[in-house]
């Protein structure tokens, strides 16, 4: 990804870190973290900064990316 000139301050890092660590998904590739990645400072210069809804943001898009294998069977 190209550098956007964009900085972000020490505090921002560690709200987005503490999200990305929280967010993960098992046997998520590198492709997939990168994209979880993108999507959460996507949301966060959306104006989203509730580290609470990043993470729900951040799991959402992660669930939206499953396979339908690794989804679970309908009740």
């Amino acid at each position: 990804m190209p550098f956007s000139g964009e900085v972000f301050t020490p505090e921002e890092v560690a709200l987005l870190g503490r999200v990305f660590d929280r967010t993960g998904v098992p046997a998520e590739s590198r492709t997939d973290r990168e994209q979880r990645a993108l999507n959460i400072i996507f949301h966060y210069r959306a104006g989203v900064t509730d580290e609470a809804e990043l993470e729900q943001l951040a799991n959402k898009d992660s669930l939206a990316r499953q396979p339908a294998a690794m989804e679970s069977p309908p009740d």
